[in-house]
């Protein structure tokens, strides 16, 4: 089983290998790391600590090593929902005009990410809870950006403590969870109209089928090994 003493330490080593990383290096431009290398008093790295001990006193009360794998996959499932969740709306200064603040490129337009947040805000019940807007202002964007970065540097904090008990293939499913949450919603996004509603009848068949295969597959990455 894993102790707390392990789990933060791999917290703490994640968060200083995040720090360390060479952006320019980087073949996909990923704001986490810039995001948690200006960090001059650890505010961003203090967050992400006290996630991670909230969350682990969830794990540390499982009396069996089942219990504690079942619940740190479920810790990095939603960590990987949200974080593909937000993708899409993340904002940035724009680097020719710092009062400006624009979207990471893609291929989505200004519209259809608003209409997006929106269906988002109401059926997301963990982003209805981070308070965030349709609003293109920093204020806005800090939000989207933190909760990003914060959760993503939890699942991999909570995939490298299953590794540590043994969970082998934690990694490559993790990857298959990122690859098909993000394909989903690039799917939904372009029938999600002004209002923030999904039509779902414009799904096709091949599609739906799809998904409720990926329900049973969900079930799979928490519950088997």
């Amino acid at each position: 089983m894993i102790k707390k003493e392990e789990i933060y330490e791999i917290c703490k080593n994640t968060i200083n290998k995040f720090k360390k990383i060479d952006n320019d290096k980087l073949k996909e431009l990923d704001p986490l790391y810039s995001w948690i290398q200006t960090d001059p008093d650890k505010v961003k790295a203090k967050e992400i600590i006290n996630q991670v001990k909230s969350l682990s006193l969830l794990v540390l009360n499982e009396k069996s090593i089942k219990g504690q794998k079942i619940k740190m996959k479920t810790i990095v499932f939603n960590s990987i929902l949200t974080v593909t969740a937000l993708v899409p709306i993340i904002m940035m200064p724009d680097p020719e005009n710092n009062e400006n603040i624009i979207y990471l490129p893609n291929d989505l337009s200004d519209n259809l990410k608003v209409n997006y947040t929106k269906w988002l805000i109401e059926n997301d019940k963990l982003i209805k809870e981070i308070n965030i807007s349709t609003e293109k202002n920093f204020k806005n964007a800090a939000i989207i950006l933190q909760n990003y970065c914060v959760w993503k540097t939890i699942y991999w904090i909570f995939q490298k403590c299953l590794i540590k008990i043994g969970v082998t293939n934690i990694t490559e499913r993790s990857e298959f969870l990122l690859r098909d949450s993000n394909l989903h919603y690039l799917k939904i996004i372009p029938l999600i109209d002004k209002n923030g509603i999904l039509d779902e009848t414009l799904l096709d068949e091949e599609y739906k089928a799809k998904h409720l295969k990926k329900s049973l597959e969900d079930h799979k990455f928490i519950f088997e090994d």
